[in-house]
């Protein structure tokens, strides 16, 4: 019986499993799979972070810009400021006023204060909530400086400072207590730029076309009058924002393979051919013209006389 339960254990050893000290031992991919899933929930993360931290400044911003106007109670930079108070009243249904002998005002501003004039016909009240109102887009130089301090490459943390004391200088601040246009200019202006650069940088193919345009124009020196042909087979997306960004030149439409092009074109925009040159876009072309702008990406070449 002793030999035959020594027999059992050895066979029971001898099935067992060696003891691992090493731990278990992790498949590459999924190892380089689980490290990229790290990293995108930790930039995740970061944005949503970023994110609290640029609301948080808005407000702090905005903030700010209503403590400093509040004890303001009759509109101080005149006519400007009664301008387009009343503007914004005769918006909402409002007494008009004669300001013929006055400067003449836009009515952009007035449209974004006329809801103040819904609710109230005090004079004080309603200037008051003009000032609130200033406040919250005033406010949002913060994070439009922000995202056009990370297109210059800052890092996070700088580019957020840099914002923050940007958006207390005087331009963006003080006119913030005034019930003018210039309240929120700054930030008419930083988003202009900042949706041209996004424009003009874009990978998309829309983009591409688009950000082209001005080279076009630059290089085929195009002036008001002149005539720019369009061969067939150039995309829509070309020509139709060059033409929008041309309004003074001329547009005409015409096929290369049938010859020269319509009289009195003075730059000639064709198709450029797959897999050739440049110069193979427009075989048909008379001589004189030669090749001063184009674009493989976006399919376009420009010749001009």
């Amino acid at each position: 019986m002793a030999d035959a339960g020594l027999g059992g254990l050895v066979g029971l050893l001898g099935v067992a499993r060696p003891l691992n000290v090493a731990g278990p031992v992790r498949d590459a991919s999924s190892g380089a799979s689980s490290d990229a899933s790290v990293s995108s929930v930790s930039s995740v993360s970061s944005g949503r972070r970023w994110a609290v931290l640029l609301v948080v400044g808005w407000a702090a911003q905005a903030g700010l810009r209503a403590w400093l106007s509040r004890g303001q109670v009759v509109p101080l930079a005149t006519p400007d400021e009664s301008a387009y108070l009343i503007a914004a009243r005769v918006l909402a249904g409002g007494l008009p006023v004669n300001f013929s002998y006055s400067t003449l005002y836009p009515a952009g501003y007035p449209l974004l204060i006329t809801p103040v004039f819904w609710f109230t016909h005090d004079p004080v009240t309603a200037y008051h909530a003009v000032l609130m109102i200033n406040a919250l887009p005033s406010a949002l130089v913060l994070p439009l400086g922000f995202a056009a301090c990370r297109r210059m490459g800052l890092d996070p943390p700088l580019a957020y400072w840099v914002a923050f004391a940007g958006s207390l200088l005087p331009a963006g601040l003080f006119y913030a207590e005034y019930a003018m246009t210039d309240a929120i200019y700054p930030v008419i202006v930083l988003g202009w730029l900042l949706c041209v650069h996004g424009w003009l940088v874009s990978p998309s193919r829309r983009g591409r076309y688009a950000a082209n345009t001005t080279g076009l124009i630059s290089a085929s020196r195009l002036r008001p009058g002149q005539v720019l042909a369009v061969g067939k087979g150039v995309s829509w997306e070309s020509w139709m924002p060059q033409a929008y960004e041309i309004p003074w030149a001329q547009l005409e439409f015409f096929s290369p393979g049938s010859g020269g092009p319509p009289a009195g074109a003075s730059v000639v925009e064709v198709a450029w051919p797959g897999g050739q040159s440049a110069s193979a876009s427009w075989p048909g072309a008379p001589a004189g013209w030669r090749i001063v702008a184009s674009d493989e990406a976006a399919g376009w070449v420009a010749w001009r006389k």
